[in-house]
């Protein structure tokens, strides 16, 4: 069976589907921004707000998706030529989407147009007030209609607007409009809704799919220097937009508590490379502050019953790590685990961040615990919860029950079986132009069965795995120490391809997940 045949059988594809999914990156592939309903009366708006001189306001959010989101638009309003402002909140100042305090200070601003971006589909309250100081709400967003939608200007949105049949980020919907209002595609701001869509962990199916690819080609071919230092290399796939990009713009929003934020739709608006390095600096400091915090946190963070079932932690760390902070403890302990911190304006409510596997469902937990809850929401594996502190005892008592009684359900890698000469470039071409690989379509892992464990090389302290198969092809394992490898006759070794890139050279590796005899 041929390495094509292994990949297609895997992901239950024809070769049909395989030369379709891997048909050349295009433009003509996205469906077209007038399938959005209402997108000629958001354009007009638009257009007749720069015709008269109205002053309009762009509002985002605090993740990738609202920087990029943010961004795209300011960008396409500088190409026209039309001086806008925008705004991303403070998670700590403002909280999540438009508040009625910025709505005030905007009408007293006399602003007449406000443009939100990655968020408004819930912000009823503050759109009242919008419509009743005469400011009109143009609202893009991609979150679930979960009440009655805002009785906004208009509504640019993937499924209320009838756009497609799957979910999209608040970036791809903003950069819709940036192509409606420019009438032309642009490469760098759809590289932007690119990276938003994997960082948002969009299903990459449908256009989410397309316009990942569409970035992915254009990213590396024209190697966009603020991009460029943001991936810490002139080669980016998936990976590195998730593993390297994203979370060091994430970053931001968790650890800065005041308004800093905004100045990163400059670096990725501007075409100053004096002013990119400056604001590059910036991002690097915090983000190491970040990973620093993160240890530190995961260290103090009070005692926890490991003899439970479920972890229940309360921190005084920023609301915006804990939900790290329950990552990490999941993955460390592999217990459903909450972490709450108390809110940074009321100090007698707690704010929480849970996180799990499948078995246990967040948001079923937090319906049956609706009680003791003042909000809460998510899906099946995270979640988000406040309550007033006197209820923590009961509610924890509550959560670890219920973590007795739903397990986690074990799951077994899914992987394709290979052989070492199934490691060549040609292979890895075929494997690669089936990507974007990620949520929906998670990138297969491999098995390579009875490797002889002498034939495995080793760093000089004897604790990593760096086998060259050949000159640019390896294999590669990181805390497998010789000791333990050599403890078997046979190996499986299990794990997923991916490129190494050092001082301009290429190399394909093999990189282990797990030795199946050692786990």
């Amino acid at each position: 069976m041929t390495f094509l045949d292994k990949l297609l059988n895997y992901f239950n594809l024809s070769k049909d589907d395989y030369e379709r999914l891997c048909i050349a990156p295009s433009f003509s592939l996205l469906p077209s921004y007038t399938k959005f309903k209402d997108i000629d009366k958001i354009v007009n708006r638009i257009k007749l707000a720069i015709t008269i001189g109205e002053k309009i306001i762009i509002y985002g959010d605090y993740d990738c998706d609202g920087i990029m989101a943010t961004s795209i638009l300011k960008k396409t309003f500088i190409m026209l030529g039309y001086p806008v402002d925008f705004y991303l909140p403070s998670r700590y100042k403002d909280g999540y989407g438009l508040t009625v305090e910025r709505v005030n200070k905007y009408a007293s601003q006399n602003y007449n147009l406000i443009i939100t971006v990655d968020n408004g589909i819930s912000q009823n309250e503050a759109i009242e007030v919008a419509n009743k100081a005469g400011i009109d709400v143009i609202i893009t967003d991609h979150h679930e209609v979960i009440k009655e939608v805002p009785n906004a200007y208009a509504i640019m949105h993937p499924l209320f607007s009838e756009y497609g049949e799957t979910v999209s980020c608040g970036a791809y919907v903003a950069y819709m409009l940036s192509v409606a209002l420019l009438e032309k595609n642009d490469e760098y701001l759809a590289t932007l809704a690119a990276i938003a869509t994997i960082s948002d962990m969009m299903p990459l199916v449908l256009y989410n799919r397309d316009i990942v690819r569409l970035g992915l080609k254009f990213i590396n071919e024209n190697h966009y220097y603020a991009l460029a230092k943001l991936a810490e290399g002139d080669f980016v796939d998936e990976e590195i937009i998730a593993m390297r990009i994203a979370p060091k713009l994430n970053a931001i929003g968790r650890m800065c508590q005041n308004e800093e934020i905004n100045v990163l739709v400059e670096y990725l608006t501007t075409d100053n490379k004096t002013r990119i390095n400056e604001i590059y600096a910036w991002i690097l400091d915090v983000n190491e502050a970040r990973k620093k915090t993160m240890s530190d946190a995961f260290l103090k963070t009070p005692d926890v019953d490991l003899s439970l079932p479920a972890i229940v932690a309360n921190t005084n760390e920023k609301e915006g790590l804990i939900g790290l902070i329950a990552a990490r403890y999941l993955n460390s302990y592999d217990k459903v685990t909450i972490v709450f911190t108390p809110d940074s304006k009321k100090p007698n409510i707690l704010k929480g961040s849970a996180r799990s596997k499948p078995g246990f469902s967040i948001v079923k937990a937090f319906t049956q615990l609706k009680d003791y809850l003042l909000t809460y929401g998510g899906h099946e594996c995270a979640g988000g919860c406040s309550l007033d502190i006197k209820d923590l005892p009961a509610f924890r008592d509550a959560f670890v029950a219920l973590a007795k009684e739903y397990r986690f359900i074990e799951q077994k890698k899914k992987t394709i079986p290979i052989s070492i000469f199934d490691l060549t470039w040609e292979n890895y071409e075929v494997y690669e132009a089936l990507g974007p690989y990620g949520q929906g379509f998670e990138r297969p892992y491999f098995k390579i069965e009875s490797i002889d464990p002498n034939k495995l090389t080793f760093t000089k302290n004897g604790l990593h795995i760096i086998t060259n198969i050949t000159n640019n092809i390896k294999i590669v394992g990181f805390n497998f120490s010789y000791e333990h490898v050599h403890s078997v006759a046979n190996l499986t070794l299990v794990g997923h391809l991916g490129i190494n890139e050092f001082r301009n050279t290429k190399n394909l590796q093999f990189i282990i997940d797990e030795i199946e005899e050692l786990a």
